[in-house]
């Protein structure tokens, strides 16, 4: 669907491109043709110029696209720059127009007693040229800023979008790296189990559960063992007890 709109508004676009110059082309030559006897103004000969470079140029764009898709002649990175520069001297045309228009009809209407009948015809003709200009101006200056927007928006998203055809180029959709998802599903998966037994080591040290009191040492105290004899299958645990007194010994 939003490829179908881009390219309908490529072909609206052109095509007011390709009709107002045929228009400006026509005025222009006949308001040369009235003072060119006299005088030839500078802003008749750019109109005439510029309108016949749009001739020239736009048509191809157009016809090309329509009829042999993948042309390099309508690729992205040609057609954006050309009709980038058309927009530009049509807008240097209304430009001076309007200088002009300042200069010539400052204090005057086009409708006005104190022009005759040719002069009226020039200042309707010199109008419609004005506006024109302006209108052709927007309408190529728009649809070239959008589509460099449009490119920069498919060109982050990995699509190719400079050097193939305007009207097919896809803007708007993700492009699907193989080898980022191969290596995103070569990734360990977290399973939810979480560790129940804590070894207590940190960075070498061992913890033993104990939290150190502050200020005061705990005595260690020594246990007492009592001993006591005990024989176990007629051993004697402990050596006997010998007296102070002499030893006695048997007679014979």
């Amino acid at each position: 669907m939003i490829w179908s709109i881009i390219s309908i508004a490529r072909i609206v676009v052109l095509g007011i491109a390709i009709l107002f110059s045929f228009v400006t082309i026509a005025l222009a030559g006949h308001m040369y043709s009235v003072t060119g006897a006299v005088i030839v103004y500078d802003f008749e000969n750019l109109a005439i110029a510029i309108a016949v470079l749009t001739i020239i140029s736009a048509p191809v764009f157009l016809v090309v696209g329509l009829l042999r898709k993948g042309s390099w002649f309508t690729m992205n990175v040609v057609e954006v720059p050309v009709l980038g520069f058309l927009s530009i001297i049509w807008l240097a045309n209304g430009i001076l127009y309007t200088e002009w228009d300042s200069i010539l009809y400052a204090t005057l209407q086009c409708n006005s007693n104190r022009l005759s009948a040719i002069g009226q015809t020039f200042c309707r003709e010199f109008k419609a040229v004005e506006a024109f200009s302006f209108i052709t101006w927007i309408a190529l200056f728009g649809y070239a800023a959008a589509t460099i927007v449009f490119c920069l928006i498919g060109k982050s998203r990995g699509n190719n979008v400079w050097l193939v055809d305007a009207s097919a180029a896809d803007y708007f959709t993700w492009k699907k790296n193989p080898q980022r998802d191969a290596s995103f599903m070569s990734q360990p998966q977290y399973t939810g189990t979480i560790p129940t037994q804590f070894t207590g080591q940190t960075m070498g040290t061992q913890y033993t559960g104990q939290q150190p009191q502050m200020g005061y040492v705990q005595p260690v105290v020594q246990p007492q063992f009592q001993q006591s004899q005990a024989s176990v299958q007629g051993q004697t645990l402990y050596p006997p007890q010998h007296s102070s007194s002499p030893p006695v010994h048997a007679q014979v």
